[in-house]
């Protein structure tokens, strides 16, 4: 273990939840740790002072979440008391450290949250849905009706804030002074772990995906201050310590970190290799505390420099001084430090809080290493074997049996989907992968893990719960990836009998279960395919470990609540690894059986209608309604282009509706058509999966008639015998037509209607006769309008036209004018000669006219 910029060279054991303690917390006199053990997350006690190390309980969950009082004379935690294998009553309680006893707040429920501490001594925490506040001799001095169960309430230390969670897991502030509620989570995704700052002004908190935030309670700004887990904050109330996970070229690896509380300024307390640094805290005096993940060791650390004081109070200086690292001894924690009386009442009389009902349904069990094949090693197929559980309980695939020799020998009805290549639906899944000991696996476990685990894979695959989303797909069942995971949406699907598979942090790495029910204090019914994690060292771990076999039905606790079983967040979620849902839908299953087609030929042309065709079949086990369905579309500008709509269509199981649609095209261009329909609560699905071999998808060219021509000329005389009209060439023209009148605004006829260039010669010509020329461009679509119009004729042969044949002047010296021209074509030659009183102009070539 090493401060910033120093590297361990130990090496690095591959250990997911070692014995050991974490969570370690000061108390505010800096005397004493409070500390978690590995295990069964029991309530523990260090003394600094004496060395000495104390149970306070062994009661499991209870010390997941703790807090101290002010004088550092009181803990409050809530005390689990197994009724049933696996179910507990929960009672809050404070530890007195004084008396080294125990007081329970109220009596035994099912729902309860943790008691906290405001500086001045009140008490708060929550019992079902209401938040009790109680003051230093335990008398009740409020009651607030939060509408749901939180577990972590903590109040501020100035007694005037109290945070807490609802259902869909956003945190709300309730001021304990006018009972008002306000909402500091607006966006989607699940918070949790809300700690106070010392000045009670703000308030950190994690995201379900790893995130950590801070909200300024009174300017009501919200500062992002990336990944982070675990924030402690420091007493100055500027800086906050917490840890990180990421995953490197070196495995798993963990460092501490400090941060300004709006992210301007951030500190690395350790960079060490080969370990996984967790669970920091900060005392008033400044030493800092943390964990070993991969080791269950507890350190302390002294500031690099001493606490000073400044105006605004007490300023940590944020360095640590590594060569004063000391491992605690937790060898042997002394028993009996407190004792609860068993003969005691509770302090608030009259409590009685009973919401334990479960919701769940019967998922089939398939265990990923026992229950699939003997050649398959099974430790890293937790995704597979999730899957193949869900699409079994829609009983979507035909048992395909084999033998399997561990724990002991027996028939595993469906465990080969997981490993073996297989053909379902047209589709055959011989993607391979590779399995935890380096054998090529295919089936559902190539298919969704690829070769990402392979030793010389060098390919960055999407994550696997896109896969997985695929594959679910594949068989049938609607679903989708939600990364913003909320208790309220798993709650309605399990109500609706959908079993959702959750990405949790069992381990590490990220481990895959299918949650199939619930009990109302979040509890979550599950079926682990790796066995049943609460029952110890038997589940996590590599080499030898392969789970055990009870993992039907394991309950685990949701994000912030300890229920006296294994967190789904156990440990810390790395960038790649947040708590999330893979929703798998299948008691109704809508498939397109006939591919989306236009009834139509291309080309397309814009003002034309076109006619839409496709074929929706009812593929799944009950009858389904579709508010509108349709083919969507979206035009060349991305905008809406959907076929007519037709609503309130209800299908039974394998029956079939042929949609038929019209659409009138308006833009030239790209368009993109596909399959849609919206269920009655207004969701769409655009999406919807296919037969093999059948397109739900289509993209067409649609086209418009061309623009006029322009810079139409025709040959004025140039030619005897023809005309030659040209013009410019048009954009998306292939081919042109030209017309022909006798004056400018007569009537013009088609003189050719299939010219390929820009030119044309009009040989249908009299000479001499002048005519006007317009021309059209044209394609599939249509032709344009007319281009503007040009005069043009073809040449007679030359000839000499004159005002008079000669003139006579006599013998006077007046003068006479007159006039010779060519009104004929070509080129004339002409003479003039006179006689003295005589001038005669005569053509040398073509003829005369005008005698």
């Amino acid at each position: 273990m090493t401060g910033a910029g120093a590297r361990a060279d130990q090496s690095y054991p591959r250990l997911t939840s070692p014995a050991g303690y974490r969570n370690p917390r000061w108390s505010p006199n800096g005397r004493y740790l409070l500390l978690a053990d590995a295990k069964r997350e029991g309530v523990y006690l260090y003394d600094l002072y004496t060395s000495s190390f104390w149970e306070i309980t062994s009661s499991p969950s209870s010390g997941r979440w703790c807090y101290w009082s002010s004088d550092s004379t009181k803990i409050g935690f809530k005390l689990l008391v197994e009724t049933t294998e696996s179910e507990f009553e929960q009672i809050p309680v404070v530890y007195d450290l004084d008396q080294r006893e125990i007081v329970k707040l109220a009596g035994p429920t099912s729902a309860c949250g943790v008691p906290s501490f405001a500086n001045d001594g009140k008490i708060a925490f929550s019992f079902g849905h209401s938040i009790y506040i109680l003051g230093p001799d335990f008398t009740v001095l409020k009651e607030f009706d939060i509408g749901c169960y939180a577990n972590l309430t903590p109040i501020s230390p100035d007694g005037r804030w109290l945070v807490y969670n609802d259902d869909t897991d956003r945190l709300w502030l309730l001021d304990l002074e006018t009972g008002n509620k306000r909402c500091l989570t607006l966006e989607e995704g699940g918070y949790f772990r809300p700690v106070w700052s010392p000045d009670s002004r703000k308030l950190a908190a994690n995201t379900f995906d790893g995130k950590l935030k801070v909200f300024d309670i009174l300017s009501t700004q919200v500062f992002d201050l990336g990944y982070g887990w675990e924030p402690a904050w420091c007493p100055d109330s500027l800086y906050i310590v917490f840890s990180t996970v990421s995953r490197s070229a070196l495995g798993k690896e963990g460092d501490l970190y400090l941060a300004r509380y709006d992210g301007s300024e951030e500190i690395p307390i350790t960079q060490t290799a080969y370990e996984v640094e967790v669970s920091p805290d900060i005392a008033a005096t400044g030493w800092l505390a943390f964990g070993s993940h991969l080791t269950g060791k507890i350190f302390i650390v002294a500031p690099a420099e001493e606490i000073k004081p400044s105006e605004t109070g007490i300023q940590i200086v944020p360095s640590f001084d590594f060569s004063t690292l000391k491992e605690l001894d937790l060898s042997s924690p002394k028993k009996s430090h407190g004792y609860i009386n068993p003969t005691t009442a509770a302090v608030v009389k009259g409590l009685l809080y009973k919401s334990d009902a479960v919701e769940s349904i019967d998922v089939p069990y398939v265990h990923q290493v026992y229950d699939t094949p003997n050649s398959f090693d099974g430790r890293w197929a937790c995704s597979a074997t999730s899957a193949l559980m869900v699409i079994v309980y829609y009983n979507i695939l035909p048992k395909w049996p084999c033998n399997v020799n561990i724990p002991e020998p027996h028939e595993s009805p469906f465990g080969r989907y997981v490993s073996d290549v297989y053909a379902f639906n047209g589709y055959t899944y011989d993607i391979w992968g590779c399995d935890a000991s380096g054998n090529r696996a295919y089936g559902g476990y190539g298919y969704i893990v690829r070769q990402r685990w392979c030793p010389d894979n060098t390919i960055q695959y999407p994550h696997t719960s896109e896969y997985m989303g695929d594959y679910l797909q594949n068989h049938g069942l609607n679903s989708s990836v939600d990364w913003t995971a909320t208790w309220s949406e798993f709650t309605s699907e399990i109500n609706n009998e959908f079993p959702v598979i959750i990405l949790t942090k069992l381990t590490s790495s990220g481990h895959y279960v299918v949650g199939r029910g619930y009990y109302a204090n979040r509890t979550v019914v599950t079926n682990d395919p790796f066995g049943d994690a609460n029952l110890g060292d038997t589940y996590y771990g590599y080499g030898s470990s392969l789970g055990n076999y009870y993992g039907e039905g394991a309950l685990y606790d949701w994000p912030g609540y300890n229920n006296g079983h294994v967190s789904l967040m156990q440990c810390a979620p790395d960038t790649s690894r947040p708590l999330l849902f893979v929703y798998a839908e299948g008691t109704v299953n809508p498939v397109v059986t006939s591919s989306l087609k236009i009834v139509e030929s291309s080309p397309y042309c814009v003002g034309e209608t076109i006619t839409a065709q496709f074929t929706l079949t009812n593929k799944g086990t009950a009858p389904i309604t579709f508010d509108v369905v349709t083919v969507g579309g979206r035009d060349p500008d991305n905008e809406v282009a959907d076929f007519t709509w037709d609503y309130n269509v209800t299908l039974d199981p394998n029956e079939s509706y042929a949609y038929q649609g019209s659409l009138t095209i308006t833009k030239a261009g790209n368009y993109h058509f596909f399959c849609a329909y919206r269920t009655p609560d207004g969701v769409w699905n655009t999406s919807i999966p296919t037969e093999s071999g059948v397109d739900s998808t289509l993209d067409i060219v649609c086209k418009t008639s061309p623009n006029q021509p322009t810079g139409v000329l025709a040959t004025d005389g140039t030619y005897t015998d023809r005309v030659r009209i040209t013009w410019n060439a048009v954009s998306g023209a292939n081919r042109y037509e030209v017309y022909r009148a006798t004056s400018q605004y007569g009537s013009y006829s088609l003189i050719a209607g299939n010219v390929t260039t820009t030119s044309y010669d009009d040989t249908s010509v009299s000479a001499g006769q002048r005519y006007w020329y317009k021309v059209k461009a044209c394609n599939a679509c249509g032709c344009s309008g007319y281009s503007g119009a040009d005069e043009g004729w073809a040449a007679s042969n030359p000839a000499l036209c004159k005002s008079t044949s000669s003139l006579d002047f006599g013998t006077s010296a007046t003068s006479r004018t007159f006039e010779v021209w060519n009104c004929g074509g070509g080129t004339l030659n002409y003479t003039i000669s006179d006689d003295r009183t005589w001038i005669s102009v005569s053509p040398t070539s073509g003829s005369s006219t005008g005698e």
